[in-house]
């Protein structure tokens, strides 16, 4: 035991006296036992673990592999940060619960989130309408007005998602605050501009970057005078998760995208020391619970890192964090098992440090959540904070060897894939030439390759499937009456007049000392007119002659996809009438195997336990497609087994046995089935390692083999296509 770790005094004294009773093992003492165990295995690969970040896991970890790392043996609120930005105190490790807002109409988002902020939620947390990953629709301070109903900007964080939109809402966020009586140095919260982000996600964003940069700088040198505690950059790192990449990926792809808006913000006269007091984070919290931990962990360490570089003062070098659950991982089949995913994952969040977390409700992939499933999400938080007591411990994981190690690694990584984006010119050539969404797609592949292979397990979808038929429909919002959302109408021209006035105040403010104060005041008086966003848009002279930015976009999605469009489609097919079942044609004598498994005593079963297993395999690999299966009865002879299969009627027959049976029966009884009129398919439980032996099978009479190294995915689409099912 660490000596750091040990009780003190007369507690010191007895666990040494205790301790001493036990000879200390070494890592080579474990090695050689577990060398034991495997039988002369390789001990690297069986028990090394391959991750999607390129890292290899080992099954322990001693103190050695933290000696000599940099970061390790600080204190919490203290440089580099990686345990976090707040010091040791009474208050612990709170976080601000801040749950996502995406519904569609302004007076329903108001709504669900008076209904959060009842239940302690911390802030407003919304993403406005965008293509690609929807939100609410917010034009003009009128539904800005509706938006912020009763919220009080001077107690209640906003984080107002905007895209490339920053300063046009900051018109609109600026002139609601002036109108309820709140001063800007009371505003906290973020308007969260992401012109990188925003072009990565929708593949397009309506101005140049150079342009969007300069609209940030405006935004960020305002709110630096007027209100400091209003974030004006938002670097989205989730963007990288939710379309398949790793954790390295979104480390990296952030750190780039930050240090590019640093680059591009200091060229405009915003200092980084002024700068960076202004930008937000977020991260994903994918299913992969330690390593979660370590990349938020490692995120504080890469900052610390680039801010150093910039010569910012150590208490200066701190990253500030928003968390939300993983979007990717989620399942719209076995939909409450979504709830368990989201636990850890909001756990994952507090033990590596999140600021603020987003816990997504069980129902979001079907579209709309309900409030049943909202009030789900957010008492997750609340156990975790009030009765898990996660708020009274700062960075739990610190001193781990397995996190620390894992945290350095993410970081090294991550730093190596930055320098590779440094190397081209910057996060947009990175992006321009294809880099960021080539990486990303090549593990989006490899994690779609070891789902369908079923390496990693997608618990309820290709694994462990559930066996209803009932697949839930997509919702849409009807939380809100028909005609809630007012129609889009012409401004009138009294409107456009004032607009265009202050136009002209803010093309005479380009390029002057104090541009930024004096364009940001004509725009937020402009909203306060009645001007849309997309009149304050057009007015904007960093809009004039800008041309749009293009870039390949990142394909949001989640893993469980094609799974879930070949299950729906199966079971489709079944639902016109159409054949879909699977016949399981167990060879071999099972009269033993009968006795014993109703008694729950696989073990006694030797060989007949072997063939258990094979049998639920086999049902498992269907039942994922949404075969109906039929479980064999206890045939005892080859003969049976055919006869039995054909006259079950099913078009997919599989055979199921020992090895050694195969030896004997399986030729015959794959032949007996082809001699059928129509024959059905015939799939052959497991696969002989000798490639004649499968040629020999092939030759009597068996289409396909089933096996755990399997692609299921292909497999499974192979039988629907040879049933006619139809996406």
């Amino acid at each position: 035991m660490p000596q750091e770790n040990r009780p003190g005094g007369e507690e010191s004294a007895l666990s040494d006296r205790l301790f001493a009773e036990f000879q200390p093992a070494t890592p080579d003492d474990w090695r050689r036992e577990a060398e034991r165990l495997l039988k002369g295995a390789d001990l690297e690969e069986r028990l090394q673990t391959r991750t999607h970040e390129g890292l290899s896991l080992s099954p322990i970890y001693g103190e050695d592999e933290v000696n000599g790392l940099p970061h390790v043996g600080h204190c919490p609120g203290t440089a580099p940060f990686v345990r976090g930005t707040r010091p040791i105190s009474g208050k612990g490790a709170e976080w601000v619960i801040a749950q996502e807002q995406r519904s569609r109409s302004a007076r329903s988002a108001n709504r669900l989130m008076h209904n959060d902020l009842d239940r302690e939620g911390g802030a407003v947390n919304v993403y406005v309408d965008r293509s690609a990953r929807g939100g609410t629709a917010i034009a003009d301070l009128d539904e800005m007005a509706v938006l912020l109903q009763g919220i009080d900007l001077s107690q209640v964080p906003v984080y107002l998602h905007v895209g490339a939109n920053g300063l046009c809402f900051l018109g609109l966020l600026a002139a609601f605050a002036e109108r309820a009586g709140v001063p800007p140095d009371q505003l906290s919260g973020a308007l969260a501009a992401d012109p990188l982000g925003e072009l990565c996600v929708e593949g397009m964003i309506p101005l140049s970057l150079e342009s969007a940069f300069d609209e940030v700088a405006h935004a960020t040198t305002w709110a630096s005078a007027r209100a400091p505690g209003l974030g004006t950059v938002w670097i989205h790192g989730e963007i990288y998760h939710e379309s398949g990449g790793s954790a390295v990926h979104e480390l990296a792809f952030s750190l780039a995208a930050a240090v590019e808006s640093l680059r591009a913000l200091d060229a405009r006269g915003v200092r980084p020391e002024k700068a960076v007091t202004h930008f937000r984070f977020s991260f994903a919290l994918g299913s992969h619970f330690f390593i979660e931990v370590a990349k938020l962990r490692a995120a504080r360490l890469l900052w610390h890192r680039v801010l150093e570089a910039c010569g910012l003062p150590a208490e200066k070098r701190t990253l500030w964090m928003h968390g939300s659950t993983s979007g990717y991982t989620a399942t719209r089949r076995d939909r409450h098992v979504n709830m368990l995913r989201a636990t850890t994952q909001t756990l994952a969040g507090v033990v590596g440090g999140a600021d603020s977390l987003h816990t997504a409700a069980f129902d979001e992939p079907l579209g709309e959540s309900d409030d049943f499933s909202r009030r789900i999400a957010l008492n997750t938080q609340l156990i975790l904070r009030d009765e898990s007591h996660m708020a009274d411990v700062v960075d739990p994981a610190g001193g781990s060897w397995y996190v620390e190690k894992l945290t350095d690694e993410l970081a090294r990584a991550a730093w190596s894939l930055f320098q590779d984006v440094e190397a081209r010119g910057g996060m947009a050539h990175a992006l321009a030439d294809d880099f960021v969404q080539n990486s990303v797609a090549k593990v989006a592949q490899e994690k779609r390759d070891a789902a369908a292979r079923g390496v990693d397990v997608i618990v309820g979808t290709n694994k462990y499937p559930e066996r209803s038929g009932d697949e839930p429909g997509l919702r849409v919002d009807e939380r809100h009456p028909p005609g809630d959302e007012s129609p889009r109408r012409e401004p009138p021209p009294s409107r456009c007049k004032a607009v265009s006035k202050e136009s002209s105040s803010m093309e005479g403010a380009s390029g002057k000392e104090g541009a930024s104060d004096e364009i940001c005041t004509a725009l937020i008086a402009a909203a306060a007119r009645g001007a849309t966003v997309e009149e304050i848009a057009r007015t904007l002279p960093t809009r004039r002659d800008s041309k749009p930015e293009r870039v390949k976009p990142l394909p949001i999605g989640r893993c469980a996809e094609p799974f879930e469009s070949l299950r729906a489609a199966v079971e489709m097919h079944r639902a016109r009438g159409h054949e879909a079942r699977v016949y399981l044609a167990a060879i071999g004598d099972l009269a033993a195997m009968g006795d014993l498994a109703a008694m729950g005593d696989l073990a006694a079963m030797g060989d007949v336990g072997k063939f258990m297993a094979r049998l639920d395999f086999a049902v498992s690999f269907f039942e994922v497609g949404g075969f109906e299966v039929i479980r064999p009865s206890r045939e005892a002879s080859p003969g049976d087994a055919a006869s039995r299969a054909l006259e079950s009627g099913s078009p997919v027959v599989v055979i199921c046995g020992l090895d050694e049976e195969y030896e004997r029966s399986a030729a015959l009884v794959a032949g007996r089935l082809k001699k059928a009129d129509p024959a059905p398919l015939v799939v052959l439980a497991g696969r002989p390692t000798d490639d004649v032996r499968v040629d020999d099978f092939r030759r009597a009479g068996v289409d396909l083999f089933i096996h755990l190294r399997s692609d299921r995915l292909e497999v499974l689409s192979q039988v629907a296509q040879k049933l006619g099912v139809t996406p």
